[in-house]
């Protein structure tokens, strides 16, 4: 068994239910964060292999995860917690319906920017894990008007809970 493999055997291990609601950073960040360490070092057969593999409840955990990791990465001020939401995008593949990750992109986009990060250098980072079309899609977001990738026009506002920052969605 890959290391890949393992590490999606312990996502999907626990349960998803409430994930997204949870407290930051909580287990289920650490296990995808787990898996998304093996994509990143997996061979491209082996990344091409888990994307057969995604279904919707595993697609639905790495976009709430993205979403998760822009909150933590404007919460403890880190690039690396916005290229991990970056790969759980490149990971998902964009198969359930790319406009959550469209709204998960402005997250991250916002999220570079409140921490004084390049988004356009972000979205470069990821590119090598993604697939052509992926890649296509993160530049023409990034052309989009400062209005179209707004989390106010993707349905979201920043807010601060007790345990600190936190995207909030308004819908």
């Amino acid at each position: 068994m890959t290391e890949l493999e393992a590490t999606l055997l312990a996502v999907r291990e626990q349960d998803p239910i409430g994930y997204g609601g949870r407290a930051l950073p909580c287990e289920l960040d650490s296990s995808i964060s787990a898996l998304l360490n093996a994509f990143i070092a997996a061979t491209p057969l082996e990344r091409q292999r888990l994307g057969l593999q995604v279904d919707d409840t595993l697609s639905r955990l790495l976009i709430v995860f993205a979403e998760r990791m822009a909150s933590l990465a404007v919460r403890l001020v880190s690039r690396a917690n916005l290229f991990l939401g970056l790969v759980a995008l490149a990971a998902e593949g964009w198969k359930a319906d790319p406009r959550d990750d469209l709204t998960v992109l402005s997250l991250l986009h916002d999220a570079a920017v409140r921490i004084g990060s390049d988004p356009r250098e972000n979205f470069q980072e990821v590119v090598p894990y993604t697939t052509k079309a992926i890649a296509d899609a993160l530049e023409r977001f990034l052309t989009r008007s400062a209005q179209d990738k707004s989390i106010e026009a993707m349905g979201y506002r920043a807010g601060v809970r007790i345990d600190g920052f936190r995207y909030e969605r308004t819908w």
